[in-house]
């Protein structure tokens, strides 16, 4: 195991703990992983929305209920033993409602164009190496970086460092995408 999978377990089981009794008792109501999911991305909806009506406050409670709602369905999973699907159907709802969210924020021009496709691009990067990783070798690497719904709340509230917080996170998603590149290539070995 090397340094950054340690990483990626260490922080997985210290959420896991933290959040064990609320995945326990949504366990045994049957509430299921997908269930969460689409909470996460009803969320991310509602905090675009709120962007695009310079809501800030408003955006930035949604955006971490998802973000929060998005941790407790990746522990729910691994509580239900989940197969590939409900994982490509959180990936994809991450994908498209962050997108949404660096939409959001282009609309109301605070973010030019070509950075929202190229954020856009990086995010798309990431989740599809994320989930060609995942179906070929059954393990996922969860991302180590912020959540982009977090990053770009940041940026609403400090506009002078907005470009500065997306081209971070860009690089920080490529950085770990080309990471995955790697493990996928180990497995393939």
């Amino acid at each position: 195991m090397n340094f950054f999978e340690k990483i990626m377990d260490k922080r997985r089981k210290i959420t896991d703990k933290i959040l064990n009794p609320l995945i326990n008792a949504l366990f045994n109501l049957k509430i299921s992983p997908n269930t969460i999911s689409l909470l996460t991305g009803i969320s991310l909806i509602m905090g675009a929305y709120f962007i695009h009506l310079f809501k800030f406050i408003h955006a930035t409670i949604f955006v971490l209920i998802s973000a929060f709602t998005d941790l407790v369905d990746g522990g729910l999973a691994r509580k239900y033993k989940a197969n590939e699907y409900g994982f490509v159907i959180d990936v994809l709802i991450d994908y498209c409602f962050s997108s949404l969210l660096i939409i959001s924020i282009y609309s109301i021009k605070l973010i030019s164009f070509e950075l929202m496709l190229l954020t856009i691009a990086s995010i798309f990067f990431i989740v599809i190496t994320h989930v060609y990783q995942k179906l070929l070798s059954k393990k996922s690497y969860t991302s180590f970086s912020l959540p982009i719904g977090i990053t770009a709340i940041i940026a609403l509230f400090i506009n002078e460092l907005s470009i500065i917080l997306m081209v971070l996170i860009t690089a920080i998603n490529l950085f770990h995408g080309t990471f995955l590149l790697k493990k996928i290539e180990e497995f393939k070995k």
